[in-house]
């Protein structure tokens, strides 16, 4: 037999139970009303996208990031994935960096940041315009005179967008490494035709004898410290020879 009291604490259960059902019942369907409220408002026409704006230090970038730049109609500000437009802009060959952000209502801003060019590497009949990372920025029929010009380097052309073997990123950052001299780099020539026989040339008509790859960085930068040395003294050398590093010698150019 069930007493009283047991049924009334049963009955009090159940209505607690059926309050709380109802309590969280309430809430879901206000959850509800204002997602639908919240999902209709950011579709509609006063959050579409009607606007990207590229933000670029130069004309051109500018064009090779709208190229990629897709948005689909009726896309709105709020849901509209932007990743998918900084992924897309990121493959341009001349692009290095890519931020992208909202500006409501109905503008997406896509900020992009360029690849500058460390080097003009040798590639067929012209030059491939590589930066600090290897990447191949664009080709050129002439080095630009700023740059670095290497030869030798390549074991097969490589398009803008493509990176260099390792093998040979391993040889440019060595380089690069060493020369720590930004006056020094406008029209150094690296020649590594000659797997034995590293030359380096510099815009002045200073030679350098370097030999194998061994202790490339070094070798470079006490190519680069004997230069300066020297023209620091007022002398003019013809060529310096790194090949052993513990006797380098020079020969110093005739005054004419």
């Amino acid at each position: 037999m069930v007493s009283a009291s047991q049924q009334q604490t049963r009955s009090q259960s159940t209505a607690a139970v059926w309050r709380l059902r109802y309590r969280q019942a309430v809430k879901l369907a206000a959850v509800v009303v204002v997602l639908s409220f919240a999902y209709g408002v950011g579709t509609s026409s006063y959050f579409q996208i009607r606007e990207v704006q590229v933000i670029a230090p130069n004309f051109q970038l500018s064009q090779q990031a709208l190229a990629k730049i897709k948005v689909p109609g009726q896309a709105s500000t709020l849901f509209y994935p932007v990743e998918k437009l900084a992924r897309a802009v990121a493959g341009c060959p001349g692009i290095k960096r890519v931020e992208v952000g909202r500006d409501l209502p109905s503008r997406v801003v896509v900020r992009v940041w360029p690849r500058e060019p460390v080097a003009a590497v040798k590639c067929g009949e012209d030059f491939a315009l590589v930066d600090e990372e290897g990447v191949c920025v664009s080709r050129a029929r002439r080095a630009p005179a700023h740059l670095i010009q290497i030869y030798g380097l390549l074991q097969r052309p490589i398009a803008a967008g493509q990176r260099l073997q390792t093998d040979s990123m391993h040889l440019l950052t060595q380089c690069l490494a060493g020369l720590k001299d930004e006056e020094l780099s406008r029209g150094l020539i690296i020649d590594f035709s000659q797997q034995y026989a590293i030359q380096l040339c510099t815009g002045g008509g200073v030679q350098g004898k370097v030999g194998t790859a061994d202790n490339l960085q070094r070798k470079v930068m006490m190519f680069v410290g004997i230069l300066r040395e020297l023209q620091r003294r007022g002398q003019q050398p013809a060529y310096i020879d790194v090949r052993i590093m513990s006797r380098p010698v020079w020969k110093l150019r005739r005054e004419s």
